[in-house]
């Protein structure tokens, strides 16, 4: 079964416009586009593909907006719903609760994220990968 054409249309053309929306580093904006194209899901919206990108659009929108506490929700549901190898879902959740001094939990997922894809999963804030580095010995972990 297939989300409709002009539904999915649709929600493919709300995501660019959220897109743009974070290039613009209008977060607030995004989070509102998103929460439209979501809201054009089908139920059960956890079975689509779109689901998951769009979570984890809204997701990043509100860490920009550094409400990790809102931010982790959405991650968490995409891990919940057995997402546990995207690696961007894996930092995202590590940094949410690296920012809420979750520190056990932030060098769990943190730890996940370099071990699905290794050190360029950092590049964007590298802060994050030489904190995990100085409290996980990570020569002694093998990347997938």
């Amino acid at each position: 079964m297939q989300i409709p054409d002009d539904v999915f249309d649709k929600i493919e053309d709300l995501s660019e416009q959220g897109n743009e929306a974070m290039d613009n580093e209008q977060y607030s904006l995004a989070i509102d586009i998103f929460m439209r194209a979501y809201k054009l899901l089908p139920e059960p919206k956890d079975r689509w593909e779109a689901y998951i990108w769009l979570q984890a659009s809204i997701g990043d929108a509100y860490f920009q907006e550094k409400e990790y506490e809102i931010s982790i929700k959405y991650f968490q549901d995409i891990f919940n719903s057995g997402e546990v190898e995207d690696p961007f879902v894996m930092l995202r959740l590590g940094q949410n609760y690296y920012s809420l001094k979750e520190y056990e939990l932030a060098k769990e997922f943190l730890l996940r994220a370099y071990q699905l894809d290794g050190i360029t999963i950092f590049e964007e804030d590298m802060s994050f990968y030489n904190w995990l580095s100085q409290n996980v010995n990570l020569s002694s972990k093998q990347m997938n």
